[in-house]
């Protein structure tokens, strides 16, 4: 026999406001807003730059140079990319967090 949980209804309204969804969405942001920082240009060429730098270093202890291996940059680029990529998702805040972390930053506390 079904039960609530089978359902495939969407679900029903999370409040009676006037303005529906938009209020249930106002409402949640506390738990739900995420800030998402997006590195452009330099910054993102700086950080792509030290990841080729440290991966062809760290193959040079091994003996794996340009010299060696002619296409290796190939495969430092492709990697240095990957490892750029994933240090991105890392410099994000929720805004309830966002606002407490503003209020006891240490610039704030010395004041």
């Amino acid at each position: 026999m079904p039960n609530d949980k089978d359902s495939r209804r969407p679900p029903g309204p999370m409040s009676s406001q006037a303005d529906g969804v938009t209020g249930d969405l106002v409402r949640l942001m506390p738990r739900d807003l995420v800030f998402v920082m997006r590195f452009m240009g330099e910054s993102q060429y700086r950080l792509q730059s030290h990841f080729q730098d440290f991966i062809r270093a760290e193959l040079a202890t091994s003996g794996i140079t340009t010299e060696t291996h002619p296409m290796i940059h190939l495969f430092i680029e492709n990697h240095a990319i990957c490892c750029a990529s994933s240090c991105f998702p890392v410099f994000r805040c929720r805004a309830s967090s966002a606002s407490t972390r503003s209020s006891t930053s240490p610039a704030t506390r010395h004041r």
